[in-house]
């Protein structure tokens, strides 16, 4: 999932009213601070909570998952991921990423 930049305004308002973890990324030895969003979108339809992790780095503020209906994109991520490695081993899943990923960035980005 593409990160997102987050205003100045809207990341100094987190930080300021959640409190935080410290967290630290090995793979590109980073140390940021990650919150969670609350957030409720309300069109006519009825009301969705959606919920954006996000991390404050030295480049700024990013969401790096989400939350909707309960699910966290990353952990249902993990599950697929899992169940495809189940069924055709490491090889499978990046050979079904690869697929996916080449079919993806055909379409474009507005409908």
């Amino acid at each position: 999932m593409a990160a997102v930049s987050w205003p100045a305004s809207l990341a100094n308002s987190l930080v300021n009213s959640v409190p935080a973890s410290r967290t630290t990324d090995q793979a590109v030895a980073r140390v940021c601070t990650d919150v969670v969003v609350r957030s409720l979108v309300v069109s006519d339809a009825q009301p969705v909570a959606i919920d954006y992790r996000v991390c404050k780095s030295a480049q700024g503020w990013h969401a790096y998952d989400l939350n909707i209906a309960g699910s966290w994109l990353i952990q249902t991520y993990k599950q697929d991921f899992n169940e495809k490695i189940g069924q055709s081993g490491i090889d499978g899943l990046i050979a079904f990423l690869t697929k996916f990923t080449e079919a993806s960035a055909g379409q474009s980005a507005t409908p």
